[in-house]
């Protein structure tokens, strides 16, 4: 089987203007054009239509683990999927170069979300009683901490969406954009796979989970979308920082009205 060629840099990459050299997987066939996923020559017999260009059967079969959690289960295609998207970014959102469906990829924004409120609802329930608490009695808490969770899942995923909008306009405005508002919500919703990490309590102290979304969202709209980072970096950052200067503000007009 025939290696990518040396210097490839991820792009569409057109055969038109050279020597087409033999299909990787059909020697003796002609290649039409290169896979956008691995740069290895393709023939119109292995192509598959990608995202902003062909891409050849292995990269057309390399799938999210969240999305063929069929044989391994859906808490280990979970856990896979944000080990994945947090320590194998590269490979990981280069899978994102196959079109696919919205809605598993909602599911996985609104499981990372109720993960990432999972601990403070415990807290909630069970833990330190804040101003007022000792009058609620456990049931109460208990009922509490779940329409916590439940609220905050959906208010996540809702957040995703707004975000995923705002981000495909801005990429639109910048230039052409290969895929539709389908591909960049898919990005939106696995790139914040890192929020899960805000159930460990101390770790948003420090805005690590926030960061850490943002990185990989940048990477995720990349790669679905076939566009430069730079790019993809300021459709990304921009809604994003704007909503947390707006969370922050009403986060602080909120405890100083407690305060008074």
């Amino acid at each position: 089987m025939a290696e990518p060629p040396r210097g490839y840099n991820g792009r569409v990459e057109s055969l038109a203007s050279e020597a087409a050299p033999d299909c990787y997987g059909h020697p003796g066939i002609p290649s039409v054009g290169r896979c956008r996923g691995c740069g290895r020559a393709c023939c119109d017999r292995c192509a598959t239509d990608g995202v902003g260009g062909a891409l050849c059967p292995a990269c057309a079969s390399d799938r999210i683990p969240w999305e063929d959690r069929g044989g391994a289960g859906p808490w280990r295609a979970f856990a896979r999927t944000v080990q994945a998207a947090l320590f194998e970014t590269e490979r990981f959102f280069r899978r994102l170069r196959r079109p696919g469906p919205l809605r598993p990829a909602l599911a996985f924004s609104l499981a990372v979300h109720w993960l990432g409120w999972s601990t403070f609802a415990l807290l909630y329930a069970f833990g330190l009683p804040g101003k007022g608490g000792p009058s609620l009695s456990t049931p109460e808490r208990i009922l509490g901490a779940l329409v916590v969770v439940g609220l905050g899942g959906l208010l996540g995923v809702a957040g995703d969406l707004l975000l995923a909008l705002c981000v495909h306009a801005l990429l639109r405005f910048l230039g052409e954009t290969p895929g539709g508002l389908s591909a960049t919500a898919r990005a939106v919703c696995y790139g914040g796979a890192p929020g899960v990490l805000n159930a460990t309590v101390v770790l948003p102290t420090f805005l690590i989970p926030q960061a850490w979304a943002a990185i990989c969202t940048v990477r995720a709209v990349e790669q679905a979308q076939g566009v430069s980072w730079g790019r993809a970096a300021t459709a990304v950052l921009v809604p994003t920082l704007a909503a947390m200067l707006v969370t922050f503000a009403l986060a602080n007009a909120a405890m100083g009205q407690l305060a008074g």
